[in-house]
């Protein structure tokens, strides 16, 4: 299924969110759509294009959560191979 592009107000990408997610963000008025996809979602109400990517309209502080440093996760980033 697709997926929608968070962005920040700055229009720094967030993270990559389901389109459930996208619309909930839209009806609350939190995000305005900056592009779409050529499918729609009915109601019984209304008809509205998928977002593809949104932006916020409040800036978010984004805090990256920091990787732990150790052997586990150098191999889990190198997909195993010794670098030596």
């Amino acid at each position: 299924m697709e997926q929608t592009l968070l962005l920040n107000i700055t229009y720094e990408p967030l993270r990559v969110i389901s389109w459930q997610k996208a619309i909930t963000l839209l009806t609350l008025g939190k995000v305005e759509v900056v592009e779409e996809y050529d499918r729609e979602i009915h109601s019984v109400s209304f008809t509205i294009k998928l977002p593809s990517v949104v932006r916020l309209l409040r800036l978010v502080k984004w805090r990256g959560d920091a990787v732990k440093f150790s052997r586990k996760n150098i191999y889990a980033r190198d997909q195993g191979m010794c670098q030596y």
